[in-house]
């Protein structure tokens, strides 16, 4: 009887915290970011020294940056300038990146291209695509 009684309340417990966790109010942050559009220093130009010490700098300061509400995941320095893909807050991402690092544009870190290999420099690649297309 004791033992029905420890397995009911086990059940209990994980269907509480399944309910709990499936609501949309708790979307993942790399959800929240995929969602928002990209943040983009303006005026934008496609002519960008890819491999100038400036866009060494930024990428070396903001490559892995943790900052309020956001990571970045991943940085490359493209004709756009340095682009940041991001998870969290891309609004506070993209404020903080660019006016306080100096990054071109920062978007949204697509979380299912990262399990083929390689996301990073795809997505870039899809972003300058978006802005300078050839």
């Amino acid at each position: 009887m004791r033992r029905t009684q420890v397995s009911i309340a086990v059940l209990m417990v994980a269907l509480t915290l399944v309910s709990c966790s499936s609501g949309t109010d708790a979307d993942p942050p790399g959800q929240r970011a995929a969602e928002a559009s990209p943040t983009v220093l303006e005026p934008l130009r496609c002519d960008a020294d890819k491999v100038s010490d400036h866009a060494k700098d930024v990428i070396e300061k903001v490559g892995g940056l943790h900052g309020e509400g956001f990571v970045v995941r991943f940085a490359q320095s493209t004709r756009l300038g340095v682009v940041a893909l991001v998870t969290g807050d891309l609004t506070k991402a993209g404020s903080t990146l660019v006016e306080q690092y100096g990054v071109s544009v920062v978007a949204a870190w697509d979380e299912s291209v990262e399990e083929i290999g390689k996301g990073g420099f795809r997505q870039v690649d899809r972003v300058v695509a978006e802005h300078c297309p050839s």
